[in-house]
């Protein structure tokens, strides 16, 4: 369902837009400082990863779940077993009680949600026309939208969800006669679905004070499923069950708890029946695309705080439109480049650091390499034509 869009025009002059772009200098230096910071601190982040897992690797030795050996203590060590939980998890809020190493709810809230597009036009002078357009439709959201921040609230209002997203873990798992942590069930994957019951809508009814169905996977709140109101719930339920899980951590007496390494902590719990090897290499992929994806995060706001740094002289050509567009241009080709070359030297310094004896292998051989294609180009250049003899 929606309804007819809101249309809002707006203008802003020349001076304005420039002193609007000045502003968000600071913005951008914020930005470009940001980046920097988390280049530099993610490569030390990874390396202290990759030693910590490293050295978990050298010293972890295999661990019976049901067997405690004095010798192992304050050692990290490797155990597999099967996993159950202290007693039942259970919601509160809807009485929902399994047997579980972890539950996790999801909440689906029928509300209505704000779309905006835009569209900006440069006149000459250097002012600018910004057509707005608001559209308002009912839809199923998981997350819950404040109608209070919509252009036109009226006839739109939100109200306040009757329940959020929820994660309850298990405060103590038992591994044979050995003890995990809440954050051990915390990190395991919640990846079966709860089957509900008519019971289960009843008790959820009683709680809520609601009408509550079991409809599909999920307890519906309000009163019909096939003609939803504005909010009304759906209310999902996953689980991580009891079953076989695998261990790397530091035994301290009965409890499994982090290894403290030279570099870090090593505490490593995945369901299924794994090895050692198996969960340090999966760790260790795990870290890789981490520091990648920061890689990318941090040069992407150098990037946008240099575009932002640039963009005065950007406005201040928008005087003649054909001029700003091209000056535009330039501004995002020169905040590319070099916000990939800063983004290049940060890290490079930054394995300096952490990486001396690497960088300065890398180092070397690109030197090496240097030297070798100038050497190959000054003896082509020196090397002299054939001289022909001719016969008189």
């Amino acid at each position: 369902m929606s309804q007819d869009p809101l249309v809002v025009t707006t203008h802003a002059s020349w001076l304005q837009r420039l002193g609007g772009a000045l502003a968000g200098m600071a913005v951008g230096v914020i930005l470009v400082l940001g980046g920097l910071t988390l280049l530099f601190g993610n490569e030390g982040r990874a390396v202290r990863a990759a030693q910590t897992l490293d050295e978990g690797g050298r010293l972890a030795t295999s661990a019976s779940p049901n067997r405690i050996d004095p010798a192992q203590e304050g050692r990290p060590i490797h155990v597999v077993g099967m996993a159950q939980a202290a007693g039942p998890l259970s919601d509160e809020s809807t009485g929902l009680r399994i047997s579980g190493l972890r539950l996790v709810r999801k909440v689906e809230l029928y509300q209505w949600v704000e779309t905006v597009r835009t569209e900006t036009r440069t006149r000459l002078g250097g002012g600018e026309e910004t057509v707005a357009t608001y559209d308002y439709r009912l839809e199923w959201s998981s997350l819950p939208v404040d109608s209070d921040g919509f252009k036109q609230p009226q006839g739109h209002v939100n109200p306040e969800p009757i329940l959020k997203d929820q994660d309850f873990s298990t405060p103590q798992i038992r591994l044979g006669r050995r003890r995990l942590g809440p954050e051990a069930a915390a990190g395991l994957p919640a990846t079966e679905t709860v089957v509900l019951l008519a019971g289960d809508a009843q008790e959820a009814e009683r709680r809520l004070g609601r009408k509550v169905v079991v409809s599909g996977d999920a307890l519906y709140v309000g009163a019909d499923p096939a003609l939803p109101a504005v909010g009304d719930a759906r209310i999902r339920y996953a689980a991580a069950p009891w079953g076989p899980i695998s261990v790397i951590a530091g035994q301290q007496g009965a409890d499994l708890v982090p290894y403290a390494t030279r570099h870090g902590r090593l505490y490593a719990v995945r369901a299924g029946r794994l090895d050692a090897e198996t969960m340090l290499q999966d760790a260790k992929a795990a870290n890789q695309v981490l520091t990648w994806l920061l890689r990318l995060g941090g040069a992407v706001a150098i990037i946008l705080g240099l575009a932002l740094i640039l963009n005065p002289a950007k406005v201040a050509a928008d005087v003649f439109p054909p001029a700003g567009a091209i000056v535009g241009f330039g501004v995002v080709a020169l905040a590319f480049i070099f916000g990939l070359i800063l983004s290049a030297l940060t890290i490079a310094t930054a394995w300096l650091v952490v990486r001396p004896l690497l960088s300065v292998v890398v180092l070397t051989l690109g030197a090496l390499v240097a030297l070798g294609i100038w050497r190959f180009k000054a003896a082509r250049g020196t090397r002299s034509e054939p001289r022909v003899v001719g016969t008189q």
